[in-house]
């Protein structure tokens, strides 16, 4: 997947803030460009993990409120 991906210079560094949340630093632009590859991928890693809970029984129930409340 691609993602678009904005570049800042500040006064002795670079910054970078990709369309998926990763953000990065460096140096130099090439540093930097490195690094949000690096980001980006760590971040896809931990994405294509799913959770799966099943139901409790207890999300059958209706409300616990009395029904005098």
């Amino acid at each position: 997947m691609r993602f678009k991906v904005h570049y800042l210079k500040y006064e002795t560094y670079w910054v970078a803030e990709a369309s998926n949340g990763a953000v990065s630093q460096g140096a130099t632009l090439d540093e930097c460009k490195k690094n949000i590859k690096d980001a980006i991928a760590e971040l896809e890693e931990y994405n294509n993990c799913l959770l799966y809970t099943s139901p409790s029984p207890r999300d059958r129930t209706r409300s616990r409120m009395p029904s005098s409340a």
